[in-house]
């Protein structure tokens, strides 16, 4: 199970010089990032325990936008992504598609309050047994790692496709009900990237889906190609039909892409 890190339980006997050192190491990984990109996760720290890493993970600082992670099995702190205005974009406009569809399945516009909570996006800090990772948004209705919570990572010049791959089996593993990876490929093609989806449910295998003009599927093979999530896994119970249970959000992962690919034209 899941649960939000409790930052300051150990916050004021974390030396200064400690946290100087880290701050250092953590500006060396952004280095990496922009000279190795599309290479990460990046490493901040190894043989450091989780503890500092809660202590100085400080979710009020500067770097509480930058994607931050702990591996317990390594006992590594971990950069995993950049704060960047397409990591925003591209989760801001999933979200927007996923209330919209969620409006049209149930036939009504829904406040916020009908929603699962949403997680703040890149900033909240979530720790299981495997270590502590931020999703770039998500949806959870009776606390982290319930089965019908939804986690959504994206990789944008940052993390490989290997990296992102490993991300949504971490929170496979750590008990989340719904995974999706995007993966927008920049390092082939900047101009007309594939984007490459990665599902899982839970108890079920890795899905992954690569499309776009290059990646050998073309519209009139997957035009329609839908991103399905449970509607259960999005809405709270009494907002459910009868046949809730059931049901599915879709979003169509083309005209994602196509709103992407426009964005990143004029980013």
């Amino acid at each position: 199970m899941l649960q939000p890190l409790d930052q300051y339980a150990i916050f004021e006997h974390l030396s200064r010089a400690t946290r100087v050192d880290l701050d250092a190491r953590l500006e060396q990984a952004k280095a990496l990032l922009d000279t190795a990109p599309g290479q990460g996760p990046y490493i901040v720290k190894a043989g450091a325990s989780q503890a500092v890493f809660e202590a100085w993970d400080d979710n009020t600082s500067p770097k509480a936008a930058w994607g931050l992670a702990y591996s317990v099995k390594t006992r590594s702190i971990m950069l995993c992504g950049d704060p960047s205005k397409v990591h925003a974009f591209t989760v801001g406009n999933l979200m927007t598609r996923v209330h919209h569809a969620t409006a049209r399945e149930l036939g009504s516009t829904l406040g916020t309050d009908a929603y699962h909570a949403p997680c703040n996006a890149g900033r909240t800090t979530l720790y299981c047994e495997q270590g502590a990772k931020s999703p770039d948004t998500s949806w959870y209705p009776n606390g982290f790692g319930d089965s019908r919570s939804v986690v959504v990572e994206l990789a944008y010049r940052n993390e490989s496709l290997a990296g992102l791959r490993d991300a949504v089996n971490w929170w496979h593993t750590a008990g989340v009900g719904f995974v999706i990876g995007i993966f927008i490929d920049v390092h082939s093609d900047p101009v007309d990237p594939v984007l490459i989806i990665l599902m899982r449910s839970r108890g079920e295998n890795l899905v992954q889906r690569r499309f776009g003009k290059r990646s050998g599927c073309f519209e009139r093979g997957l035009s329609r190609f839908q991103l399905a999530i449970p509607l259960d896994h999005l809405v709270k119970p009494k907002y459910l039909p009868p046949d809730g249970n059931k049901a599915a959000v879709t979003v169509d992962m083309f005209d994602l892409r196509k709103t992407i690919l426009n964005y990143l034209r004029h980013y």
